[in-house]
């Protein structure tokens, strides 16, 4: 199983944010519109949330206010609105899911030492 995603819908004034547990739930969700495979199984994070810069995935996460998902997808039902954004969205992998990596072995340390 791949790890954790970030699906990004593109809205009209801000970029709206769901987790997915993996590219594979959500290409199968896709596919199945017969509603056989429940959103649970596809996402355990039933948050919606928005970038600080307000497009894209980047930056800081906020949860997105009532009044910003009324405005956007004419209600505040997070159920049918992460639906929506599973279904439309771009996958984005995220990079603070995978190991930290540094550039050199002594990044940790910085110039403590000499």
């Amino acid at each position: 199983m791949s790890s954790p995603i970030k699906v990004v819908y593109p809205g009209k004034h801000n970029d709206f944010i769901a987790f997915a547990d993996s590219i594979e739930a959500v290409e199968n969700y896709r596919k199945n519109d017969d509603g056989s495979i429940p959103l649970s199984s596809v996402s355990s994070n039933f948050k919606i949330y928005n970038s600080s810069v307000h497009r894209g995935s980047s930056g800081v996460l906020e949860e997105a206010s009532n009044i910003e998902l009324e405005s956007e997808f004419g209600t505040t039902d997070e159920d049918k609105i992460i639906k929506i954004i599973i279904k439309e969205g771009s996958f984005k992998t995220s990079k603070s899911f995978k190991r930290k990596s540094f550039s050199s072995t002594n990044d940790t340390k910085g110039s403590l030492y000499y």
